[in-house]
């Protein structure tokens, strides 16, 4: 059984703790946890994409999980009025049909065997990215340097 704790608090810059909140997300880095993104990955009609690879691989991906529509701020901008003498900042209001959610990779190493392995299924299927862990070094991936794939759960 690999010691993936040893690795579980390893981010990029300052050193911090790793707790998920009630809400089920890192109170660090707002991540869902493991469980809940093979949920989200399970989930049909979740619009998946990663994000840019500024630390060298695979570090996050993005999970819009449909849900029951409701309102929410959808946009906002600010700007200089001459008339008025000040600045304006204006909100956006719509409805919205789908929660926007992350999660870190970093997170497999706060997951159990099980948990790991299924999330390595979905994401060698949907994302094109393996996982793994060495005891050494930690986890690791294998995939197209710099190549992500998005799409919908059909």
């Amino acid at each position: 059984m690999p010691d993936r704790e040893a690795h579980a608090n390893e981010f990029p810059g300052p050193r911090q703790t790793v707790h998920f909140r009630e809400d089920g997300r890192c109170s660090y880095c707002g991540s869902l946890s493991v469980a809940d993104a093979i949920k989200a990955i399970e989930t049909r009609g979740t619009r998946y994409s990663g994000s840019d690879w500024k630390y060298g691989w695979p570090h996050k991906f993005y999970l819009d999980v449909p849900c029951e529509p409701f309102e929410a701020q959808i946009g906002s901008r600010s700007y200089w009025d001459e008339e008025k003498g000040e600045r304006v900042e204006e909100v956006f209001m719509g409805t919205r049909t789908c929660e926007y959610r992350k999660f870190y990779s970093t997170h497999l190493n706060n997951c159990t065997d099980e948990e790991f392995q299924k999330f390595n299924e979905l994401s060698k299927r949907f994302f094109g990215i393996t996982w793994g862990f060495n005891e050494e070094k930690g986890l690791f991936y294998l995939a197209v340097p710099g190549i992500q794939r998005w799409g919908t759960i059909e």
